[in-house]
């Protein structure tokens, strides 16, 4: 299915992720949050709403405003996924920050992808500057795991998958009662009855 077909069939969003048209709910002009949470959100089967809250539009926007940047803590700039996920939209995965700062949390999904790449590959380029690794790790593994179809970008992906589910699943288990209540508090603020059956998966995949 091409760009053009996923975009006719995204229901209720328009261009650039906006709420356009669709369900509206008791209040009137304001799309149903809940059919849009439910529909373009999906959560971890393993972690639920401990892990990452995945949407598959980054911008998506309520009333206005950019949701993970309503959902996001702190005061800051820009919004930091700490997950390393930048479809995340968790709140305790997000937090506001500065661009100094958003550039230092790559540092250690940097080491992760030389860690998970050399480990597949069976090679040590722990001699080298760390940016310097990165890159020939990406290569070698492009070139050399037929997966990634000699695309390095494939691989650092396929590295960034496998570093937000290892951040998600600590950061679980961290998460006291507290939290966890706050979470579905944002839910059911947002008019989100959560439950995983609900996100079965993406309909636009």
């Amino acid at each position: 299915m091409d760009y053009r077909q996923r975009n006719r069939r995204g229901p209720m969003l328009g261009h650039r992720g906006k709420f356009s048209y669709g369900y509206k709910d008791a209040i009137g002009d304001r799309p149903n949050v809940n059919e849009l949470f439910s529909r373009l959100v999906t959560f971890n089967k393993e972690l639920q709403i401990k892990g990452c809250w995945n949407t598959s539009y980054k911008y998506l926007k309520l009333d206005g405003a950019k949701l993970y940047k309503i959902l996001a803590l702190g005061e800051g700039e820009v919004v930091r996924h700490l997950c390393g996920n930048s479809c995340c939209i968790n709140p305790i995965h997000l937090k506001m920050g500065s661009d100094v700062e958003n550039a230092y949390d790559e540092r250690p999904f940097r080491a992760f992808v030389i860690k998970y790449l050399q480990e597949r590959l069976k090679e040590d380029y722990s001699d080298l500057p760390e940016d310097i690794a990165v890159l020939v790790v990406m290569a070698r593994a492009a070139r050399i795991i037929p997966e990634y179809e000699y695309k390095g970008m494939k691989a650092r992906e396929d590295a960034r998958r496998e570093y937000s589910l290892v951040y998600a699943r600590e950061r679980a288990k961290k998460i006291d009662k507290s939290e966890e209540d706050k979470l579905r508090t944002i839910l059911r603020n947002l008019r989100i009855d959560f439950k995983l059956d609900l996100c079965p998966k993406d309909i636009l995949e």
